[in-house]
């Protein structure tokens, strides 16, 4: 049995429902972008949420917890994979120069409201700087905890229509498209770095109209939860 450790979205976490009867997950981040986890912890109190595991997500956020979750276990983890969804919401820079990742699960705290904060968002030049760094310094510290080579990360660009022929509206103003675009970019980005990517095939990525996290373009079915399970298998051979 081998240790798997999970940072990003439900692509990845309802794919490794398949292993788990295989495989130990020994860690799980989620709703945490790459600039908020490689940057300095903001200097915030602790959120309570109705969710404990939304609760813990946003705090470690806030703690910009990530490069620690994964040394503390690093020479325990046999694969690491991750997507890149949570980028779509940006992020908030405080003045401190810290950063947070506006998920709802953050804007549902009630945590903003009281803090000054620039937007940096997804498709800006700053946004793009902001992620070229982040890729950099996660990349590196990666392969200081000999991790690199055990990293997958899975780019499954977004659906136009929904299973039933029925188009998505466009998220935060843009297209669905131009936001795909924009978040496929970040694999690439580590992929430059040396970091194994695979992108999912387009006939697998379909959107069914009663997903059970509800209908969107980044939520995929059966065959698409398959596909990403057997890109974990292939690595962990």
């Amino acid at each position: 049995m081998a240790n798997v450790f999970l940072y990003g979205g439900c692509v990845i976490r309802d794919a490794y429902r398949e292993l788990s009867n295989e495989h130990e997950l020994i860690g799980y981040v989620a709703r945490q972008s790459l600039i908020s986890a490689v940057n300095s912890a903001a200097k915030l109190p602790e959120v309570k949420l109705d969710s404990p595991f939304q609760s813990r997500m946003v705090n470690g956020d806030i703690q910009s917890n990530l490069l620690d979750q994964l040394r503390r276990v690093a020479e325990n983890v046999d694969l690491l994979v991750m997507d890149c969804h949570i980028e779509r919401f940006g992020v908030k820079l405080l003045a401190d120069g810290s950063f947070l990742t506006p998920s709802p699960e953050l804007r549902k705290s009630g945590l903003m409201d009281s803090l000054r904060a620039q937007s940096v968002k997804l498709g800006s030049d700053r946004h793009t700087g902001f992620w070229g760094i982040a890729a950099r310094r996660f990349v590196t510290r990666l392969d200081a905890l000999g991790l690199k080579e055990k990293t997958v990360v899975i780019d499954a660009p977004w659906v136009s229509h929904d299973s039933g022929g029925q188009p998505f509206e466009g998220s935060y103003g843009r297209s669905i498209g131009e936001v795909s675009k924009y978040i496929s970019a970040f694999p690439r980005m580590l992929g430059d770095l040396g970091v194994h990517v695979e992108t999912m095939p387009e006939e697998v990525a379909v959107a069914p109209v009663d997903h059970r996290w509800g209908r969107a373009p980044y939520h995929f079915g059966d065959a698409a939860m398959h596909w990403v399970a057997d890109q974990m298998r292939a690595r962990l051979r």
